[in-house]
């Protein structure tokens, strides 16, 4: 079996985690013996492909062309879906000129608006933004999730949220995020390197939606040190100079680092007492399964589909509070680890078993486009 995963197109220069889905599903399924390439090309020969393996419909303009694309050449396709609503994002927590702009449209314009910004930021994506404009974002994203042969929600929790909206699905399986097993492997080199431990850590890309800058304000007045890493998104710049500023207000006990390498990263993990994520949305809270393993306990945002993941082992906060965000964050600190979390992540979160249902998806349609 020959499958093409197609993405967005900066997936790899502003990776996030469907970048990380992607290339972990992409190694775990050569494993299982199937050929797996990547494309972010937007109009693919796809020849010589079985199907099409497409991410990501809550930034669909790019999808949706992929979509169209595949579907002109016959390819049976599936749908990894990383379904998000901003809506609350876009009106509350988006500030300065652009947060006055977004408050004044309803979704679909201000879907647009956000497409032509990143698309003034990287004109990779002027074709799939010209057709959203003339399109419109709900009627693509009805379009793909509608007509993709089968969708792959990371969760019963996501599905659910998609079902409300777009009835008319054709067939689902359900396929959980994973976890990489580095991180269960102790590594003390950077706390014996930089001599801090016991910290809060908080591992996403810097941007709005993530909310660092409300985690900062929470715990600002307290004495345990707060270690940020991720990547600066070239549309978030004056979010992470607000992050930065606020950095520099508390020197030596609040760090802002670029992204580092994987194996380094494990090492930061388990340096630290807890893992934060006070995001306004996570389908899933990647970087807090990666935490759990490294024996953090876990705050993270009760938005999104993250209660099915985590269950009653972690603890929630409201990111639009900030005493929420600071009462989570201490309970889970001062806590003694549960072991429980980590066995229930190892148990069911693995890259194997993603991996496994993917090809059960595959099979399926494969199977149903030849009868």
């Amino acid at each position: 079996m020959k499958v093409l995963m197609q993405n967005r197109v900066d997936a790899f220069s502003a990776p996030g985690g469907d970048t990380i889905q992607m290339k972990k599903t992409k190694e775990f399924l050569e494993k299982l013996e199937l050929s797996v390439d990547i494309s972010l090309d937007l109009e693919p020969n796809l020849d010589k492909y079985d199907l099409v393996h497409l991410f990501n419909v809550t930034r669909v303009h790019e999808t949706y062309l992929q979509y169209i694309n595949a579907r002109r050449q016959n390819k049976p396709i599936a749908l990894s879906t990383i379904y998000s609503d901003y809506n609350e994002l876009d009106t509350k927590a988006t500030y300065g000129i652009k947060g006055v702009i977004l408050k004044r449209f309803n979704k679909d314009n201000r879907e647009k608006i956000k497409c032509i910004y990143r698309t003034i930021m990287d004109f990779r994506q002027l074709k799939a933004m010209w057709k959203q404009l003339t399109m419109g974002f709900i009627e693509q994203q009805k379009s793909v999730i509608m007509g993709a042969d089968i969708i792959l929600p990371n969760s019963y929790m996501e599905l659910e949220k998609i079902k409300e909206k777009y009835e008319e699905i054709k067939d689902f399986e359900i396929v959980p995020n994973a976890v990489d097993l580095i991180f269960t492997k102790r590594d003390d080199s950077f706390v014996e390197k930089f001599g801090v431990k016991d910290y809060i850590l908080c591992v996403a890309n810097y941007i709005v939606r993530k909310n660092q800058y409300d985690l900062i304000k929470a715990i600002q007045d307290t004495e345990i040190p707060l270690i940020m890493i991720g990547s600066v998104a070239n549309t978030h710049i004056g979010y992470y100079r607000r992050l930065k500023q606020m950095c520099d207000q508390n020197k030596g006990k609040m760090f802002l680092l670029d992204k580092t390498t994987q194996e380094e990263l494990v090492s930061i993990y388990w340096g630290a007492k807890t893992i934060v994520l006070p995001s306004w949305g996570e389908t899933t809270g990647l970087s807090c399964l990666e935490g759990a393993l490294a024996d953090c306990n876990v705050v993270i945002t009760n938005r999104g589909y993250t209660k099915e993941y985590f269950l009653d082992m972690a603890y929630y906060c409201d990111p639009s509070d900030i005493s929420s965000i600071r009462d989570a964050v201490l309970k889970a600190y001062n806590a003694p680890l549960n072991p429980k979390l980590k066995e229930h992540i190892l148990k069911n979160y693995t890259w194997d078993k993603a991996a496994a249902s993917t090809l059960k998806a595959y099979q399926r349609i494969l199977k149903n486009k030849n009868e």
